[in-house]
């Protein structure tokens, strides 16, 4: 099962490392530079993955962000998710909504009904201005380089530093 995620692009938190990269720091009034500034190879984010009724702690780090072909990597760390692994970190892939990926998954078994339940779920969904009523039309665009939001479409792959372990009781990836 992939995770959707959606991070509010300005501004860059205070605890993001390393730096972006001084081509992303230079001053521009396009969005995209804002995108930049705050999504990077190598930045890292903190926050919280709700599921149902628990709440888990994460990390994720982007290894490579490609935004001309809308798509990053990176590594997820979720703790307490099982028992097995207390600290659980996974590689990804993703890919950002966009001019190149649309809201429409079409693989992985995901039916129109199983993106729309998804998507709505995000708080930013709404704020970013997107019709719920047209998002997943075929031939619908989200211009990601001027909002304030970034929709991406995870999918987990395997357990790290353990390439070899794809499933684990109580987690859902690979």
């Amino acid at each position: 099962e992939s995770d959707v995620w959606c991070r509010k692009a300005p501004p860059a938190p205070e605890w993001a490392a390393p730096s972006p990269p001084p081509e992303a720091q230079e001053e521009s009034s396009d969005r995209t530079s804002s995108l930049c500034s705050t999504l990077y190879s190598g930045c890292r984010y903190r926050g919280t993955q709700v599921s149902d009724e628990r709440n888990y702690q994460v990390v994720v780090e982007f290894k490579h962000v490609d935004l001309d072909k809308s798509m990053v990597c990176g590594d997820i760390t979720i703790k307490g998710l099982t028992d097995q692994y207390p600290e659980l970190t996974t590689f990804f892939d993703a890919e950002i909504i966009g001019n190149e990926h649309s809201f429409r998954t079409e693989k992985w078994d995901a039916s129109e009904q199983i993106d729309f339940s998804h998507w709505l779920r995000l708080n930013g969904f709404q704020d970013a201005g997107i019709d719920d009523k047209e998002f997943l039309r075929p031939g619908y665009k989200f211009d990601h380089r001027h909002s304030d939001y970034v929709f991406m479409r995870w999918k987990e792959h395997f357990l790290v530093p353990d390439h070899t372990i794809d499933k684990v009781k109580g987690a859902s990836f690979a």
